[in-house]
């Protein structure tokens, strides 16, 4: 990952979000939390490519970023299966299960390194577009590239990690500035402040009401969910 623009522009919005996010946890819940605060992730990133002469190349129908590994935070891998449980389908909820399970089969055998090659279709993938848009993660909310040429070849290639994707500095400083600071205020008010890896994640609370319990009496919330990064 690129170093932040600025570090001091950083260290000021990482504050500023810290704020908001603490009351609105205390004030409001994790879930009403969760929700505002991806709200205020996207809108920064708009403000910051709209100042930016740089600009993602990031488009519907490209699916190149939906096959890495995608950390996800607790609280949003719930919100995740409540979306598919409020939207989808039985059938296609029964589809997306059985995916979601096959990915954490290979995630959870594999090595650090080999998670990191994995290029695993997200379950989530549906006609070359996200079928949780809404209730995608930060990660997938943040991720973005200048160059698409850069994402072609990380995908036809994924063991050469040498291969080089250029980020919008301003919309990568937003965007850390404005996770880190949530991530610090759910640990304040004293929940899982891990990041898992999505799949293993997912496939843990999609079957089992416990990593949910856990989570809201401030235990770690999963079990066999393997780390996601940072």
């Amino acid at each position: 990952m690129p170093p932040v623009a600025d570090p001091n522009e950083f260290q000021a919005a990482r504050s500023t979000e810290y704020a908001i996010a603490v009351e609105q946890v205390r004030a409001h819940g994790w879930r009403r939390a969760l929700r505002d605060s991806h709200a205020r992730l996207d809108e920064g990133q708009a403000r910051a490519a709209a100042s930016s002469s740089e600009q993602p190349a990031c488009q519907r129908g490209c699916w190149y970023c939906c096959y890495l590994k995608v950390g996800v935070r607790p609280e949003e891998a719930f919100a995740i299966v409540a979306y598919v449980r409020d939207n989808f389908t039985a059938p296609r909820a029964r589809e997306v299960r059985a995916a979601v399970a096959a990915n954490a089969r290979i995630m959870r055998q594999a090595s650090r390194a080999d998670q990191l090659t994995a290029t695993l279709k997200c379950a989530f993938l549906l006609d070359g577009a996200c079928s949780i848009y809404a209730a995608r993660p930060a990660r997938c909310r943040s991720y973005h590239a200048v160059n698409l040429r850069g994402c072609q070849d990380s995908y036809a290639q994924p063991d050469n990690l040498d291969i080089l994707t250029s980020f919008v500095p301003a919309m990568f400083t937003a965007a850390e500035a404005q996770r880190e600071g949530y991530d610090a205020a759910l640990r304040t008010a004293g929940f899982d402040g891990a990041v898992y890896e999505m799949n293993t994640a997912l496939d843990e609370c999609l079957t089992d009401p416990r990593p949910l319990q856990r989570f809201e009496r401030g235990k770690a919330a999963f079990s066999r969910a393997v780390p996601g990064g940072s």
